[in-house]
């Protein structure tokens, strides 16, 4: 349950706790941006230069938890911060909060962000790749009630099963494995007469369990099993739409096979609504050397599971409308205008590529305006890339795997979702 408490004093703007059972969620104040668990921050100094050892000022921390104000030893450090290693106490003085674009957009950050809270870690994650896909009318209008906001993101990918299908498999597959959290509920089959859960067949395929007989389970990693049903339906693959029943097609353990979802049938395909790379805004664009392409390809297929396929600009997705005569006005724009964020991988050949200059020169402005956050560096090896001084961070990727830079990605775009 969800309660506010006011404060017995004005706390640094802040006089308002917010309580979901025994644990404070948020922190809030009156023309103040609220805190909340989970929201990234800048750490600041107090009024003498101090942050907690291990910390540096200036650095981005993550809120983990809240305390009431001058109890339990604590004074007004109520605040607790982590940088990934270190974990320390600080007021709410030292935290500086990145500039929102709108207060809407600032209310329905912080909503995500109190509903991530009351879920598993499998599924939050889940949550972050859909809300990512919305627009700000879509953010602002999801529901206030946990239930509500779980189906509705549910039901986004559902509708969507081209973009997401493969992440919603792999977090049924995840979320079973979880002590309190054994299914996830299919929000468009389930009504006043039927239940119906997202499960996974002895294949893969996606499916919707109709009317579920739960049981305790025996194992202690979970609370229930799925022991009998009334039928389930194929969601996705060659046999979508087709109904099976308990008597003649059992079900065991959920297992997540990621080469599933690289398949498209022709209904699927018919259900899929088109991209037109003329008008279409993406989340993340990719300019890189062709030489490259093996490696960057496997990044890009790691990224389509956190993000889905629609967020991404890569080339190869879109080669019939990339060949046409105005290609580099089209390129420009989408680099310049329609893409939240530009990836750009660093190597050897890069500078002897045209294209490469034509997508740099949008990246050069970027930089050149101050939106340093638009720009990502990613270096395959040492080669001289004009444009590109000594000074500008980067991700090695001799060091990473195609999975830690994907989720590099996604976290870069999480970031600028807040921002």
């Amino acid at each position: 349950m969800i309660n506010e408490i006011k404060l017995a004093s004005n706390l640094f703007g802040y006089n308002t706790i917010v309580k979901d059972g025994d644990r404070i969620i948020t922190l809030k104040g009156e023309r103040i941006t609220e805190l909340d668990v989970g929201m990234d921050v800048v750490l600041l100094g107090d009024s003498r230069g101090y942050v907690p050892d291990q910390f540096k000022h200036g650095e981005k921390v993550t809120i983990i938890e809240f305390t009431k104000p001058f109890s339990s030893g604590h004074s007004d450090n109520i605040i607790k911060v982590s940088n990934g290693s270190w974990e320390g106490w600080v007021k709410p003085s030292n935290i500086q909060v990145t500039n929102y674009y709108s207060n809407i957009r600032s209310q329905s950050d912080a909503k995500h962000r109190r509903m991530k809270n009351k879920v598993c870690a499998k599924f939050a994650n889940f949550m972050d790749v859909i809300y990512l896909s919305l627009s700000d009318t879509d953010r602002t209008n999801l529901p206030f009630d946990i239930m509500s906001y779980v189906n509705a993101m549910v039901a986004y990918a559902l509708n969507n099963l081209s973009n997401f299908g493969d992440i919603l498999a792999q977090t049924i597959a995840e979320v079973y494995k979880e002590p309190a959290e054994s299914f996830i509920r299919d929000p468009l089959r389930t009504n006043d007469i039927s239940n119906a859960l997202l499960f996974l067949d002895k294949d893969g395929y996606l499916i919707s369990v109709v009317n579920p007989k739960l049981v305790d389970s025996l194992s202690p990693n979970r609370l229930s099993d799925l022991k009998d049903f009334d039928f389930y339906i194929v969601l996705n693959g060659p046999l979508i739409g087709k109904q099976y029943y308990s008597y003649t097609h059992s079900l065991g353990e959920p297992i997540y096979k990621s080469e599933i979802f690289q398949y498209t049938n022709e209904k699927t395909l018919t259900n899929n609504v088109l991209i037109d790379i003329t008008k279409h805004h993406f989340s993340v664009s990719f300019t890189f050397a062709g030489e490259t392409r093996e490696e960057i390809e496997k990044t890009v297929n790691e990224l389509i599971n956190l993000i889905g396929k629609d967020c991404i600009f890569y080339d190869n997705f879109y080669k019939s409308q990339l060949a046409v005569a105005n290609l580099d006005n089209i390129l420009l724009d989408i680099y310049r205008k329609r893409s939240q964020l530009v990836v750009v991988y660093l190597s050897k050949n890069y500078n002897e590529k045209k294209w490469c200059g034509l997508e740099f020169s949008a990246v050069r402005e970027h930089i050149f305006s101050k939106q340093y956050n638009k720009v990502m560096f990613i270096r395959l090896d040492d080669g001289y890339v004009e444009g590109v001084l000594d000074t500008y961070g980067y991700i090695d990727a001799r060091n990473h795997k195609p999975e830690e830079i994907a989720e590099f990605i996604k976290e870069r775009l999480l970031l600028l979702a807040e921002n």
